[in-house]
């Protein structure tokens, strides 16, 4: 057929980075130096493009290391022409003209890559041809290369997986890519893909085998797994298996093997094998703040005391602030599946410039995912609570009744680059022995961004708003009120400082709140990072924000060491609107994990 050309083209992915596109040789020493060289190579007008062709160049990758002789500079030339012209290709520039030429006039002689990209090659058709029988609409709602769209090789490579990857989760896993066609035509620009499939015979999910338990129970494994024997085979739910186990915190390795092919039956017998961790564990926590100072945490962990992976937490915090114990049992799958009760007590004694309290307290709540991503609960608790303030000493009866709905789309509890954390929590709190009711309501989120790969810049923004309603100040006891400024709100302010205070410049929380944060973490080697960021935020006496008074800003930068289980923080922080005589010039902080 005048004009094109048919063959078979074998589809890979290139790793797309951005680099610098012209640079200049660094002298190097002996009977080298006469082949040192500088590189340009000619803009496309493109500037991902460009950068993908800087870092794919082996002239600029290897340009402190020229060659020994003409020879081998010839090669490397060479050798960069075919890489960019593979790259070009792959993103649908088919009929692209790559040349070079020698300038000798300059110091280091410079090569020039010259770059004449022509039309870029567009979808003509793609299709796939299913042998056998198969439903219809087996592909339905695939993201498939369409007519027009640019004949960009990895979503070609990548639309022939999805296609294999839709068959394993419809029963079909031993589908396999019989023959891959394509025609590119360079009379129109446009290259039609066909792919045939052989789906192979449909099959259902076979026996288990089981190996590598003591003390978890079978029969838990087995109700977190979202298949059952004759279930048809869907690969998906192989890999949620594998996820579901993995968040048990059970396993150390998981090993979930399918066989190779069906019985006779239709069936795939399917193997697991897995590896439990210790039941149980031990840790300590440390931080330092300079207005409150040196604090620790001890824990005690059991991971599976009856065997269907109920948690035990036992814990210990001692603080130049404060002290306190507490215990932890959670039961997973308790109702029904997915269902999460928590039992709870505590007892502590805090010594803040706010208030001194102490306290004992219960709680009990349940949770549940409500939908993908979005986890509810609702709890009871019970307090006894001791404060003295600037009223005096009170005593407290309170019966709580929180309920809270989380969204975490976050990829990392301790360190999070993409993603989104949203909380709406409301907590009515009686008085039985007054008879009053106030009314607790918090609505907090950050968001994640990262802006340059490898997380070399992550952008982070928080915000959060809380009201108190249906009582007085003085009516909500000092420990329930609202208050800001510290290392976990506003940074450069004493903890709890932020918002109204006594006649002796002591903290007496309020009714509503407002916090925003913003910090850009650089990456400035894989371990070392450093962290600017802004904070801002008030708390009013009113149960809604009084924008007539002053917002309260800090400023401050950040240290960063990253390690295998999260980063170690350590940050530095000034008021920038200090009031005199209440804010110190600046907080210091260390903790571990990013401040939200």
């Amino acid at each position: 057929m005048a004009g094109k050309s048919h063959a078979r083209i074998a589809l890979f992915v290139l790793l797309l980075v951005s680099g610098a596109v012209s640079a200049r040789a660094q002298p190097v020493e002996g009977d080298r130096r006469d082949l040192s060289y500088g590189v340009e190579i000619e803009k496309t007008g493109n500037a991902d493009l460009d950068g993908s062709i800087a870092a794919v160049s082996a002239l600029v990758a290897r340009q402190d290391r020229p060659p020994a002789t003409r020879l081998g500079l010839r090669r490397r030339i060479a050798e960069d022409l075919k890489l960019i012209s593979d790259l070009l290709r792959s993103e649908g520039y088919y009929g692209a003209v790559i040349a070079d030429a020698r300038d000798a006039s300059t110091d280091p002689p410079t090569i020039r890559i010259s770059i004449d990209l022509g039309p870029r090659f567009r979808i003509g058709a793609f299709r796939v041809d299913l042998q056998g029988q198969v439903p219809l609409d087996i592909l339905a709602g695939l993201d498939l290369p369409k007519t027009g769209d640019p004949a960009h090789a990895p979503d070609i490579a990548g639309a022939e997986g999805a296609v294999l990857a839709r068959l394993a989760e419809k029963a079909y896993p031993f589908a396999r890519l019989l023959d891959r066609d394509i025609v590119v035509d360079h009379a129109t620009s446009r290259m039609e893909i066909d792919l045939r499939i052989d789906p192979g015979a449909p099959a259902t999910f076979g026996p288990l085998s089981l190996s590598g338990l003591t003390d978890v129970e079978r029969e838990h494994l087995l109700g977190q797994l979202p298949w059952k024997e004759g279930d048809p085979y869907d690969q998906g739910k192989i890999d949620e298996g594998r996820r579901a186990l993995g968040r048990s915190g059970l396993f150390s390795s998981i090993v979930i093997d399918p066989a190779t092919m069906a019985d006779a039956a239709g069936e795939v017998p399917i193997s697991i094998e897995v590896a439990e961790r210790e039941r149980r564990s031990v840790g300590i926590g440390l931080r330092y703040e300079s207005d409150i100072g040196f604090g620790t945490e001890l824990f005690w962990r059991h991971r599976n005391l009856f065997g269907r992976a109920e948690t035990l937490d036992l814990t210990a915090q001692l603080a130049q602030n404060q002290i306190g114990l507490g215990a932890q049992y959670r039961e997973r799958d308790f109702f029904t599946k997915d269902d999460t009760l928590a039992l709870g007590a505590a007892v502590k004694r805090e010594e803040q410039d706010a208030y001194d309290s102490r306290s004992a307290a219960i709680n009990a709540s349940l949770e549940r995912p409500v939908v993908e991503k979005i986890t509810g609960s609702i709890g009871v608790g019970l307090e006894a609570l001791e404060v003295d303030d600037q009223t005096g000493t009170n005593r407290f009866l309170l019966l709580s009744v929180p309920f809270q709905l989380r969204r975490d789309t976050s990829n990392d509890l301790l360190d999070p680059s993409s993603g989104s954390r949203l909380t709406l929590a409301y907590t009515p709190v009686l008085q039985p022995e007054e008879g009053t009711t106030f009314h607790r309501f918090l609505l907090a989120g950050a968001a994640y961004y990262e802006a340059l790969p490898e997380k070399r810049l992550v952008l982070a923004v928080r915000a959060a708003f809380g009201a108190l309603l249906g009582a007085t100040l003085s009516d909500v006891p000092a420990t329930w009120r609202l208050y800001s400024g510290g290392g976990g709100s506003i940074r450069g302010y004493e903890y709890q400082r932020v918002g109204p205070l006594d006649s002796d410049r002591d903290p007496i929380g309020g009714r509503s709140q407002l916090e925003a944060g913003i910090e850009a973490r650089i990456r400035i080697t894989e371990n070392i990072g450093v962290v600017p960021f802004l904070d801002a935020g008030n708390v009013y006496r009113s149960a809604t924000p009084d924008f007539g008074e002053r917002i309260q800003y800090a400023a401050g930068i950040g240290l960063r060491y990253y390690t295998g289980f999260g980063p170690l923080r350590a940050d530095i922080a000034v008021p920038l609107n200090r009031r005199p005589g209440i804010d110190d010039s600046y907080q210091f902080y260390i903790s571990l994990g990013q401040a939200f």
